[in-house]
This record gives C-alpha cells, sequence and structure tokens, in this order.
C-alpha cells in the first residue's frame, strides 16, 4: 500500500502574504512593529564594501531575530542560510547591532534598523562620531 502524503499545515505563499497584509491593514502597534522588521530586513544596496559589510552585519541580526528557526541549524548551531548571507555567529552574547554613522546613507538605514531592532528586543548602540573617537 503507497504511502499517503501528509498534508501540509503551512499557509501556501499567497495565504502568508494575505495575513501580513490583514496584519499590517490594522494600522496598530503589532502593525508598526512588522512593518519596521520587513523594513529592516534587506537594507539599502551600498557600493562601498565596508559599508556593504556592515550593511550584512546589522541585517544578520534583524534577520535572526526576526526568523529563528530559519537561522537555527541542527542541535541550536546556526546555519547558512543563503539568503540570510550569514557572515558573524549570532550567538546571545554577540547580539548587540552597532550602527556606523560613516556613510551618507547611514541615518536612513540606521533609522530602519534600530525601529525594527526596538521592535524585536535587540541592543542597538551607535559608534561614536569621528570628533568623538579622538577624545
Amino acid at each position: 500500500m503507497p504511502c499517503a502524503k501528509k498534508k501540509s499545515h503551512l499557509p501556501t505563499f499567497k495565504q502568508a502574504l494575505h495575513y501580513l497584509d490583514v496584519l499590517l491593514a490594522k494600522n496598530d502597534d503589532r502593525a508598526t512593529k512588522l512593518w519596521n522588521v520587513l523594513a529592516a530586513l534587506r537594507g539599502p544596496d551600498f557600493q562601498d564594501p565596508e559599508a556593504w559589510n556592515r550593511k550584512l552585519t546589522t541585517t544578520t541580526h534583524i534577520r535572526c531575530a526576526a526568523f529563528p528557526k530559519t537561522a537555527r541549524g541542527v542541535n541550536g548551531f546556526f546555519k547558512r542560510a543563503t539568503f540570510f548571507r550569514m557572515r558573524i555567529a549570532a550567538r546571545k552574547d554577540e547580539a548587540q547591532i552597532v550602527l556606523s554613522r560613516a556613510n551618507r546613507y547611514a541615518g536612513h538605514f540606521n533609522g530602519h534598523i534600530e525601529a525594527a531592532a526596538e521592535a524585536l528586543g535587540l541592543a542597538v548602540t551607535r559608534e561614536p562620531l569621528n570628533e568623538e573617537k579622538k577624545v
């Protein structure tokens, strides 16, 4: 007798989008938190290699906190999900986001990261400005 296929209890892609749409349409605190996290998942496309690495470092923290099952591998070790582009070991003791003020897009990008980090309960610190570093 052939094995019967188990029916998935997961929503389809369209159903998942519909659920997000319903949640966002409520325009409440949950919707704001969701939008803040969604806005920070990708980050801008920087041409500068240093800015690109900073983007990957900050977005990885957001992605791991937002999607822990995707980020976790076997036995609790983080795996390299290709779309996560994980370059850091996002362990609890390293779960602090350090934001740079180094480039002209930093303020806008940092705003998205800070809002998402707050929604996810992550710690954020800012690098000191160049003048502050000299002291």
